[in-house]
Parts: structure tokens; sequence; C-alpha cells
């Protein structure tokens, strides 16, 4: 089974993140800083669902590995699978919540 160590920080979880879903992240977090600045809810609320769908993706994406060796059977990686869901919640309560703010 494939051991990997839990994110120590931030810029560690950076590093496992595609390139798409970095430009992605980087402007969820411009639009949650345009938020704080002209204090738009709506924005603040919606950078932060765009961050953290982007986190979900991320984890969701990677619950499903394959051994390396015949028969190449598949495994769920019920941790990040896990994590991805709550990352999903959070980011559907951000979306609602932007819609609120309205």
């Amino acid at each position: 089974m494939i051991h990997v160590q839990p994110f120590d920080s931030f810029a560690q979880l950076l590093e496992d993140v595609s390139p798409l879903l970095r430009i992605v992240l980087a402007l969820g977090f411009v639009l949650f800083v345009v938020g704080i600045t002209i204090g738009m809810p709506i924005a603040l609320f919606s950078g932060c669902a765009v961050m953290t769908g982007t986190l979900a993706v991320h984890h969701l994406a990677h619950a499903r590995w394959y051994d390396p060796l015949p028969p190449y059977e598949r495994h769920w990686w019920w941790g990040r699978l896990i994590r991805g869901l709550v990352w999903l919640a959070i980011a559907m309560l951000l979306v609602f919540l932007a819609m609120e703010s309205r």
C-alpha cells in the first residue's frame, strides 16, 4: 500500500497540485482578495468556493490508485476520498453563502 505523509504546510500542498489547478487556485485567491478590499461578500465567498473546490478536485482525482505490478488492481484511498468530499461540501456551502449574499 502507498504511504503518503500528510501535508505539513500549504507550500507542500502546492507542490502536489497540478499547474492547471494552481492557476485556478490563484484566480480564486485574487477573487478573495478583491472581495476583501472592495467589501463585496459575493466575491469573497466565491473566491473561497473556487479555492476549496479546486482542493476537492485535487483530492478526488487522486483518491483512486492502481497496483504498479500485474494484475494492476484498482484501489480507493479512503482518506483522500473523505478529504475530497469534505472540501466539496465546504465549497458547496460557500457557493450557497455567495448566492445568499447578493
